[in-house]
Formats: C-alpha cells, sequence, structure tokens
C-alpha cells in the first residue's frame, strides 16, 4: 500500500483539468486515453495523485515518436 502526501491528491476533473493547465473536456479526454492515472470513486468522482499525473508527463515515460516514411508512399502509390 502506498502512502500519500498531504495535499497529493486532485478531486475531480476540474481540479485535475486546472493542475494540468488544460480545459476540463481535454482531462477527459486524456483520462478516457488512458494518459492519466486516475481512481474513481464511485460513478461519477475521479481522484488523481499530483505525483503520477507529474511522472505520466515526465519525458522518461514517454515513447519516442517515430516517422513511418513507408506508410506516407502507400498513401501516395494508392491514389495514382
Amino acid at each position: 500500500m502506498t502512502t500519500t502526501e498531504p495535499g497529493d491528491l486532485l478531486w475531480g476533473a476540474q481540479a485535475i483539468a486546472d493542475y494540468i493547465q488544460r480545459p476540463v473536456r481535454s482531462a477527459y479526454y486524456l483520462i478516457g486515453r488512458g494518459v492519466l492515472p486516475i481512481t474513481k470513486m464511485g460513478p461519477r468522482t475521479i481522484v488523481a495523485r499530483k505525483s503520477d499525473i507529474d511522472r505520466a508527463f515526465s519525458s522518461d515515460n514517454s515513447p519516442p515518436r517515430q516517422a513511418n516514411a513507408d506508410s506516407r508512399i502507400d498513401r501516395r502509390e494508392r491514389t495514382l
């Protein structure tokens, strides 16, 4: 069981959105995509830890983006 520092919890989508400095819809989108780690407390209340959100947005966690040149070529060939 992990312990939580005082003030580490964010209650509700609005608090999460304020913390990541994005609109509430963006917070819901990121939650739905599984980018933001949250816990549901009942049917409508969501809770997140600031430390977990910071870890989710850290550069160590993000996979490197790779350009897929082959797919662009294939699409061009199909249209010709």
